[in-house]
């Protein structure tokens, strides 16, 4: 329902041109997303075997920490090359978009965070 408000609005207000500016953007932002569910999807048998023991609670706070301090280094790093990302990915005429590429990466990376900061309701489900 939420895609489909999305572009009714955009059809409705933009245009269809403004619409293939935002799906290029939103799916390539969805990237850093699909690769952080990977790995809290391979971290989470080990953290639900070892939440109780205080290597296990270091290791998740230790995960989540790391994420926390690589998304600054990230960010920086797709604002120095969001033109490469978007000109590979998208071509040339999508070039003026590309200042959009890291504020919409940087709010998916952050709702990304739930799946890490999330594993105390696995556990909780669990007991």
């Amino acid at each position: 329902i939420f895609k489909s408000l999305d572009r009714f609005f955009i059809l409705s207000y933009l245009g269809e041109y403004q619409l293939g500016l935002y799906s290029l953007i939103a799916r390539m932002a969805q990237i850093p997303n699909f690769i952080i569910q990977i790995i809290a999807s391979g971290f989470q048998p080990v953290l639900l075997s070892n939440y109780k023991t205080i290597e296990g609670q270091k290791l998740i706070r230790n995960l989540f920490h790391l994420f926390l301090g690589s998304f600054i280094p990230i960010l920086i790093f797709i604002i120095l090359t969001n033109g490469y990302f978007v000109h590979l990915f998208g071509g040339v005429e999508f070039l003026k978009v590309a200042y959009l590429l890291p504020i919409v990466i940087s709010s998916t990376l952050l709702y990304s965070s739930t799946y890490f900061n999330g594993f105390g309701f696995f556990i909780s489900k669990q007991q």
